[in-house]
């Protein structure tokens, strides 16, 4: 059995452009000190859009330390097996106080949520700044990378910059999604049932609303029903909404996947 290479990315442009990437950072500390690598130890590296190269830890006296790429780069025909879900689910989430964003974000990640619309809503603490970013993007953004690598995918995903949720729903993300889904307290139907309302749903672009503690608000559903979302429950308990933020895609994800599959046992109907 092929031994499996430890992985790490790199920003996509260096890994197009250049045969030799140097280590710093977290990443140098990663390999060299939690892995133990060092001198002649091989990894993949990866450029997070789907391709990937062998490389090898070269150490120069310094202490300076870089990754010598081996061969081209391997395309997404390529993939390990389990990288990529059924469908591109994007799941917009009410921003939350604390550690609830970064909580959603890691595990989304690892579920195989592809896109990630952080909004403001009625109910969001806190709330942004007028006229200054927002000041944990960044560290979400890593999050996501960091979650990537530990369960093995080939793609990170994108997290887009908060953005009031009228604006998100004005906005080219979600614009050509076909499917839109809105957890909802108000909500009796599951998303199985929403799921199957659809003539065979497209598994390339789906969109799954989760807001902050409370809900979104009756005018914010208002909004986004005339957007054309469908509400669905999580079942008869309140959920925190960094628990809804999980649990939705995970329910959402496995339910496409196992409506697919019984048409395929059908013959594709």
């Amino acid at each position: 059995m092929t031994k499996r290479l430890p992985r790490i990315f790199v920003p996509p442009k260096a890994f197009k452009e250049q045969d030799l990437v140097f280590l710093a950072g977290k990443e140098r500390h990663y390999l060299l000190d939690v892995l133990r690598l060092g001198q002649g130890d091989r990894v993949m590296v990866l450029d997070g859009l789907g391709s990937k190269r062998p490389a090898v830890i070269i150490l120069d006296r310094s202490g300076k330390a870089g990754l010598l790429f081996e061969e081209r780069a391997q395309g997404a025909d390529t993939l390990e097996q389990g990288d990529k879900t059924d469908i591109h689910l994007i799941l917009l989430f009410g921003i939350t106080k604390g550690d609830g964003p970064e909580l959603v974000i890691r595990a989304g990640t690892e579920i195989g949520v592809a896109e990630f619309l952080p909004v403001f809503c009625k109910r969001s603490i806190p709330r942004p700044e007028k006229g200054r970013p927002w000041p944990k993007q960044r560290r979400w953004e890593r999050v996501a990378i960091e979650a990537a690598g530990q369960c093995r995918r080939d793609y990170f995903p994108r997290v887009h910059n908060p953005v009031d949720l009228a604006s998100a729903l004005d906005s080219d993300i979600l614009g050509s999604a076909p499917v839109k889904i809105c957890c909802s307290l108000l909500s009796k139907k599951n998303i199985r049932d929403v799921l199957k309302a659809y003539n065979g749903p497209d598994r390339e672009r789906m969109v799954l609303a989760v807001g902050p503690e409370g809900g979104f608000s009756l005018r914010e559903e208002a909004l986004m029903k005339n957007k054309g979302f469908d509400f669905v429950s999580l079942g008869p308990f309140t959920l925190r909404a960094k628990t809804a933020g999980i649990v939705a895609p995970a329910l959402l994800i496995h339910d496409v996947s196992g409506l697919f599959e019984n048409v395929e046992e059908r013959g594709g109907e």
